[in-house]
């Protein structure tokens, strides 16, 4: 005997639809609910690798300055020369001239360019 109601009857396969719908829906919550835990752990692995970066380079530097090698100076210097390598002055570099072809750390782009159409640029902050 069927315990089903007209309505549920005459809906029936709506009904299986709503319910597969139902089904699917929590499955990609919890694979989203997964990736989301897998980025935030991955973003915590990346900015503890960075401040470990960051932490030798401040060290070689200060004991670069400590030396005589250079001064603190011509290290802010260095790093502006090194800033405008991409041709904007915002404190980064262009992924692509971190490790340049050249050695010079001056895209192709840009060493194509005279001198009088390059001009400094500054990303608002």
């Amino acid at each position: 005997m069927d315990a089903k109601t007209p309505l549920e009857h005459a809906l029936g396969p709506q009904l299986a639809a709503l319910r597969a719908l139902e089904q699917r829906t929590r499955e990609l919550a919890l694979v989203s609910a997964h990736r989301r835990t897998q980025s935030v752990r991955r973003l915590k692995e990346v900015e503890r690798d960075l401040a470990r970066v960051a932490l030798v380079v401040r060290a070689i530097a200060d004991l670069a300055i400590a030396r005589g090698l250079f001064t603190d100076m011509q290290l802010r210097a260095q790093f502006d020369r090194a800033d405008f390598a991409d041709g904007v002055f915002d404190a980064a570099l262009d992924p692509k001239l971190v490790a340049p072809q050249s050695g010079r750390g001056t895209s192709p782009r840009r060493a194509s360019k005279s001198n009088s159409q390059s001009k400094p640029r500054r990303k608002a902050r």
